[in-house]
């Protein structure tokens, strides 16, 4: 207790002498003021103290400037970002719309700049948009060979408003179903294609076909052609599928490749064209496919009639729609129906 006395009573020597403190105070209990000097003694041992406090408010003053000049640098931000986003500030934030009655505070500060970078992150967000929609254009138009003239990005780079990041949007889309839509009709036309050319043993007859035939070379041999499920004949029972449709260990070739081989285009008059091939190819697999399973039953009927010994029976029922093959079965069936006709 003694220190703290001493130190009370040092501290209220220089108070008083400077004029900090009534001198009514030394005439408290316990408090004992000894003389000391002048005032410039008291001055002297106050000097660091008060440089210090200088020192202090100096640099408080700094920060509230650095502060202020901060939080007018997010207002600035925050309103040059709504107009390229087409917003106006008081609709982001009631504060920023008049900024010299915002309070200078570190948790305004914080605020702005949260709301700051969300703004930024929008219009980041729609430029990167922008950017790929217009490069999606430019391809899908170049893929389907029509001319779909577009802006350069720069003409959208300070204009991002919604009205015209939708419109950029309403044109890819429009042309991302066209190309997606033409894509899957030659994925499917091609798919069918193959499959019927080698069922049907087909031979290329124009300029078409030839490239056809040089986009089906691209794929492995050993991989059959395939149809959809969806899309047997329904004439083709349930029951008696051919084993070259599709199975599901077999992985099913994507037929539409970027650039296709010459003539071969997503073009509406090339597509109307690969469908009317392969509508003539479908009606002669089913004629086909009706003529071989007619032959075979009635084969298989005879010869269970006459009861022909199995190693009397010279054709093999083959799942096979060649020419040479439907020839031969119905020779046989002609003839053995004379033979039968003839015994009766």
């Amino acid at each position: 207790m003694d220190t703290l006395y001493r130190k009370a009573n040092t501290l209220l020597d220089i108070w008083v002498e400077l004029g900090f403190a009534d001198a009514e105070l030394a005439e408290l209990p316990g408090v004992q003021l000894s003389p000391r000097g002048t005032s410039e003694w008291a001055r002297r041992r106050m000097q660091r103290v008060l440089d210090e406090l200088d020192r202090l408010i100096e640099y408080e003053r700094q920060e509230k400037q650095r502060l202020s000049a901060e939080i007018e640098d997010l207002l600035f931000s925050i309103d040059d970002t709504c107009t390229q986003l087409g917003q106006r500030i008081e609709n982001v934030t009631s504060l920023a719309a008049i900024p010299e009655t915002i309070e200078r505070s570190h948790p305004m500060k914080r605020y702005l700049r949260k709301l700051n970078d969300e703004l930024l992150e929008e219009l980041n967000r729609r430029r990167t948009n922008v950017r790929t929609w217009l490069d999606a254009i430019k391809s899908y138009a170049a893929e389907i060979y029509e001319v779909h003239e577009m802006p350069p990005f720069e003409a959208y780079e300070n204009d991002l408003t919604w009205a015209t990041v939708q419109s950029v949007f309403v044109k890819y889309n429009a042309l991302h179903t066209i190309v997606t839509t033409r894509r899957q009709t030659f994925e499917n036309a091609a798919a069918k294609l193959r499959f019927y050319w080698h069922a049907l043993r087909h031979q290329t007859s124009d300029s078409i076909d030839e490239a056809l035939a040089e986009l089906f070379s691209q794929y492995p041999p050993d991989i059959p052609p395939s149809l959809p499920a969806d899309d047997i004949p329904p004439s083709l029972p349930a029951d008696d599928i051919p084993p070259n449709l599709p199975a599901d260990d077999i992985p099913v070739p994507q037929y539409y490749r970027h650039p296709l081989p010459s003539l071969l285009s997503l073009t509406p008059s090339c597509l109307d064209l690969l469908n009317e091939k392969l509508a003539t190819l479908e009606e002669d697999y089913r004629d086909r496919l009706a003529k071989r399973d007619r032959y075979q039953k009635g084969i298989l009927l005879l010869w269970g009639e006459l009861e022909v010994p199995v190693e009397e029976r010279t054709v093999q029922m083959v799942d096979s729609f060649d020419l040479v093959y439907l020839e031969q079965v119905g020779f046989v069936i002609a003839d053995r129906n004379n033979t039968h006709l003839e015994m009766r």
